[in-house]
């Protein structure tokens, strides 16, 4: 996410959200879940998200982003559909129901 800020902002917390073309809710995290909370100077700034493994499976997916105070009290900046990505996952259709591909193991 690459933002530019008018002023420093002491404490603040960034979130994203990932929904699927139904606009259904299949993640939410901000960066004060992990204890985690910046600070920003005015002018350019820069905050990545990485997603270490793709769970999901064929569609359309939207990204909301979002910062926030320290206590996710007061929201300063909330985009909406801020960016979309299509999955395009050939014959994961056959073997899985839903949105998202869950590492599953079966224990007898």
């Amino acid at each position: 996410m690459h933002f530019r800020l008018v002023d420093d902002i002491k404490e603040v917390v960034f979130g994203i959200e990932l929904f699927n073309s139904l606009n259904q809710l299949l993640f939410g995290f901000h960066t004060k879940i992990r204890e985690k909370v910046v600070r920003m100077d005015a002018g350019k700034n820069y905050i990545d998200f990485k997603i270490k493994e793709n769970p999901f499976l064929k569609g359309r997916y939207y990204v909301n982003l979002g910062i926030a105070d320290k206590d996710c009290t007061k929201q300063y900046y909330y985009w909406s559909k801020a960016g979309e990505f299509t999955i395009i996952n050939r014959g994961y259709e056959k073997n899985y129901l839903g949105d998202v591909n869950v590492k599953l193991e079966i224990n007898e």
